[in-house]
């Protein structure tokens, strides 16, 4: 997303390929913008109706396909000081990023519990108890995982140091899967009939499609390598 100075304004240009709940009847939807000036980008909120501003059908997405997810294009898309929510990007994201990967990270947390009650109604049809020990145990990790999120909430600590929010967040992701992978274990040959296995389908393609969601894990993952290197002896970054 790129901006260029008209008159007393500014014109945009660029698409945004992944946006979620871009209602056809209208929506507002926010976007980091570079200005072909330099200096910070900047964050604009970018409406439905704005003159140069397309949206695509809805992607063609193997789940979630309930979420209006779509991606935008922008050509000469006239903005003024009163679409703008933030002049530095680079301050504005640390402020609302723990509430957004906040709310991004209950979805981990309630598909890796619905799997494991899953899990436990199957072996006590089935006989599987020998599973009861690693759901005792993703149950306890979801559980901190859990807390250590509130606690960050709560205190604000997030907002000064993301790497550990980043943390919980890849944390919770591989909880899920791994809860939605002891639900399938659980399951047996049941998971793959049409008619049993219909929920259980839904809830595996939705655990496939957490590593994915913008921040993605590899993003996170990078991030979190690149915050370790300076913070190393000699990098000239404080730790």
């Amino acid at each position: 997303m790129s901006a260029r100075k008209s008159g007393a304004g500014l014109l945009l240009d660029g698409k945004l390929p992944w946006v979620t709940n871009l209602r056809p009847e209208g929506f507002h939807v926010a976007a980091a913008v570079a200005s072909e000036e330099g200096g910070a980008p900047f964050v604009a909120s970018l409406s439905a109706d704005a003159a140069g501003l397309e949206r695509s059908a809805d992607l063609e997405l193997i789940a979630l396909r309930g979420t209006n997810t779509a991606a935008v294009t922008l050509a000469n898309v006239a903005v003024t000081e009163a679409d703008i929510l933030h002049s530095d990007a680079r301050a504005w994201l640390p402020r609302v990023r723990p509430a957004f990967l906040g709310l991004q990270i209950g979805m981990s947390v309630g598909l890796a519990r619905r799997a494991l009650t899953e899990t436990r109604d199957h072996i006590a049809d089935a006989g599987r108890h020998v599973l009861n020990g690693p759901i005792v145990e993703l149950s306890a990790a979801i559980d901190a995982q859990e807390n250590a999120l509130f606690e960050g909430l709560t205190s604000g600590a997030f907002a000064e140091k993301a790497a550990p929010l980043f943390k919980i967040r890849i944390a919770l992701a591989e909880l899920a899967n791994a809860s939605v992978g002891l639900e399938l274990q659980a399951s047996g040959g049941r998971a793959y009939l049409a008619g049993s296995g219909r929920d259980f389908a839904r809830r595996w393609r939705e655990a496939a499609f957490l590593p994915v969601i913008t921040p993605s894990l590899v993003q996170l993952k990078a991030a979190l390598a690149d915050h370790a290197a300076q913070a190393t002896p000699g990098s000239g970054q404080a730790a």
